[in-house]
């Protein structure tokens, strides 16, 4: 009488099979999941930005930053002076900042005297102030950039207050739940992780801040009719307010800061891509 079963070789096929069907389907459940946060966060954005509009009827301004971004670029010009919850009715029990590890930070802050221009040519194949022949071609001649140490640096620094200090200017669009409920509850940006909280730029914060713009998790958020006359020159036309989401990359932009303009997030540089989803407000 014959035995049945399966053989090794068989057992071995199906396995194999399942492994190739998940080697597919999970990167596509995974971009599903990424482009449904997109989604969700432009709907979000859009809500909360008619939100903002419908504040700016009543009170003829858009809520005001809590952080001073007029003496604030890194994150030793922070201090109690520059931040500022008047009117906002939030509770934060003890002090706002560390002050031992921003004093250390602020050491570190400011311009490099002596540092060479970002991007001044000199380096090519590795040797400073070399110009050869480009690889392939002969004849031709390539001048390769460099950045900085120094500045390059500076330029992190800057990033990493930025990331800061829109977090907490965050918190401002409280305004728009109470008193007067603009929209309830606060939307909350998807791609903000608690491990983003936790980074170098949080560090000096006091751990009751920390837990207030963790709760809150929303969307970022800048006042520039504060911050220049007129607005924000941006896209060609003045930006009175800017509302952005980190984006699903949850890095902020190394080329995003208040004195540069912001890289936004496209969907065709890859699903998981460098970029904020961003609002130029007012809204159309």
């Amino acid at each position: 009488m014959k035995k049945s079963g399966v053989t090794l070789i068989e057992l071995l096929i199906v396995v194999a099979i399942i492994a190739i069907l998940a080697a597919i389907a999970v990167p596509n459940f995974l971009e599903a999941q990424i482009r449904a946060k997109t989604s969700r966060s432009l709907g979000d954005l859009a809500t909360t930005a008619a939100a903002l509009e419908h504040y700016y009827c009543d009170y003829t301004a858009y809520p005001p930053n809590i952080v001073d971004f007029r003496h604030v670029e890194f994150l030793g010009d922070l201090s109690e002076e520059t931040i500022d919850f008047k009117g906002l009715n939030l509770e934060i029990p003890g002090e706002l900042i560390r002050e031992e590890v921003l004093k250390k930070k602020s050491e570190k802050k400011g311009s490099f005297p002596g540092a060479m221009e970002f991007g001044e040519p000199g380096m090519v194949f590795g040797e400073p102030g070399m110009v050869g022949p480009a690889p392939g071609f002969p004849g031709a001649f390539k001048t390769i950039r460099r950045e900085d140490p120094d500045k390059k640096r500076e330029r992190e620094e800057m990033t990493e207050a930025f990331n800061f200090t829109t977090s907490l200017n965050a918190l401002t669009l409280r305004r728009l739940t109470t008193p007067a409920a603009y929209f309830q509850p606060l939307r909350r940006d998807p791609f903000s992780r608690s491990s983003y909280y936790n980074r170098q730029s949080f560090d000096f914060a006091s751990q009751s801040l920390k837990t207030a713009i963790f709760r809150d998790n929303s969307f970022r958020y800048i006042n520039f009719m504060e911050l220049f006359p007129g607005g924000k020159n941006l896209k060609g036309r003045s930006v009175l307010y800017l509302l952005f989401s980190i984006g699903p990359d949850s890095e902020m932009s190394s080329h995003s800061t208040l004195q540069t303009s912001f890289l936004e997030y496209d969907p065709t540089n890859g699903t998981v891509s460098p970029g904020e989803l961003l609002v130029y407000g007012p809204v159309d």
